[in-house]
């Protein structure tokens, strides 16, 4: 899945749909990051070449997590 630029949106709206004050700003600071990180989470990477094995090019999906 490619990086969903909507969803990713939504959440920093929220984030930022609180008013801005001293005492808030660590607050929304961590939204962020928890929306970003989120977001980052659900990329799927496909490799289409550029390695090669004995049998040709290596092709497919990585199977992967994102910590």
């Amino acid at each position: 899945m490619a990086l969903n630029e909507a969803r990713l949106t939504g959440l920093l709206v929220r984030a930022f749909s609180a008013p801005m004050t001293k005492d808030n700003t660590k607050k929304v600071a961590a939204e962020m990051a928890i929306a970003i990180v989120a977001e980052i989470r659900q990329l799927e990477i496909e490799y289409t070449g550029g390695l090669a094995a004995p049998d040709g090019a290596v092709k497919g999906k990585i199977k992967h997590t994102v910590k």
